[in-house]
């Protein structure tokens, strides 16, 4: 088993001694490296005074400027100790950790190159922000999005450092890429390849108080896979809901080789969720359908299927007057062919309808004799 990813040492000391802390270094070695670091800057020798006096006015009017305590050594020649004994010495209040981080964030100051995960090219770290007010009001895009979260979603149970997550995983980027979109995030879109049985998946998360509360208050919970229940959602929002759902854990499909059946079909695991998705669409006018029960994997599933006309009317339910952003393009093709095609076969019986009327009619009046015809029109 390696020390650590990439390396089986520490690269400057060269013992396994320590654990690994950052950049292949041991906590000794990173902590000694960092030091040094901090004090490259210091071109003034030791003992000798500062050629500028630093004063409680100009220390405190720098550091709430968002200087860091670095940057103003560098401007004074001193070391960042210094500058830290300082502020304590004038009492003046000092960022959090957190605080700092954010600041170093946006200021893009957290950067690094490693040869394991960024072969010849840096990694610059970015403040993640979301709209924090985007699930506090019913709107069609934010009926959606809870969909796909409440399918493809996850809220993280708090684990240590990890207090507010919130992680959304699909098998196409392009749902997730709306999703971020929508909330006005720049959250960072990953990819894990296939493992084992597990497909590959992309996937973002976000880590947000405000959002993991609206969540919760909206009815989702960590590890809901299994007792996900449908939430409350004002009748005008309902549909946007279920799209978001379909989304993530519905599918539309033509079965068969030679006669193609067209099929729509959702899979839950939980029963509560399904049967009240049902009995929704049921009241949205479609046909109500039995709801069957899977035990293919350890934890049971359940499904029910929409086939022929019933998967023309949900189209026409989830899409009808929607904009492309709230929306998986792949599957709303797809229902829209369906829709296409029972169009053509209804226009193709009229125009054959048509046709045989007309059709009858020329033989009737042909049959007839020209008197006969006369008389019926003087009548």
């Amino acid at each position: 088993m390696s020390w650590a990813k990439g390396h089986n040492r520490c690269k400057s000391c060269g013992t396994q001694e320590h654990n690994h802390k950052a950049r292949g270094l041991c906590a000794s070695c990173y902590d000694a490296a960092a030091e040094k670091r901090h004090k490259s800057h210091v071109t003034r020798r030791v003992g000798r005074h500062l050629s500028i006096s630093i004063t409680k006015e100009d220390l405190e009017q720098k550091y709430k400027s968002g200087l860091s305590l670095n940057d103003i050594a560098r401007q004074f020649n001193c070391t960042r100790q210094y500058i830290h004994k300082l502020l304590v010495q004038h009492k003046i209040v000092r960022r959090t950790l957190t605080e700092a981080r954010n600041l170093a964030l946006e200021q893009g100051k957290i950067s690094y190159s490693s040869n394991v995960y960024s072969p010849g090219k840096a990694i610059s770290h970015e403040r993640r922000h979301v709209n924090e007010s985007f699930f506090k009001s019913w709107t069609f895009a934010m009926a959606y999005v809870l969909g796909v979260i409440y399918t493809d979603g996850c809220l993280v149970k708090p684990i240590g450092p990890i207090k507010f997550r919130v992680t959304v995983g699909q098998k196409e980027p392009e749902l997730l890429e709306k999703v971020i979109a929508l909330l006005n995030s720049n959250a960072r879109l990953g990819f894990s390849a296939k493992r084992g049985i597990a497909g590959a998946l992309y996937h973002f998360r976000i880590d947000n108080a405000e959002i993991y509360a609206d969540l919760l208050r909206l009815g989702l919970t960590p590890s809901k896979s299994i007792t996900l229940q449908f939430p409350e959602i004002p009748p005008e929002f309902l549909r946007h809901f279920i799209r978001g759902c379909w989304d993530g854990d519905g599918s539309v499909y033509w079965e068969g080789n030679n006669t193609r059946k067209p099929c729509a079909s959702f899979v839950s695991g939980s029963r509560d969720f399904i049967e009240h998705l049902m009995r929704h669409l049921v009241d949205l006018g479609l046909p109500g359908r039995t709801i069957h029960k899977s035990t293919r994997s350890k934890n049971p599933s359940y499904y029910f299927r929409y086939t022929g006309l019933p998967c023309v009317k949900l189209y026409h339910l989830l899409y009808d007057g929607v904009e492309a952003s709230i929306y998986l393009t792949r599957k709303h093709d797809r229902f829209k062919a369906i829709a296409d095609c029972f169009d053509s076969k209804t226009t193709q019986k009229v125009r054959e309808a048509d046709a045989a009327l007309l059709n009858e009619l020329k033989n009737y009046t042909h049959n007839k004799s020209p008197r006969e015809v006369v008389s019926k029109e003087e009548d």
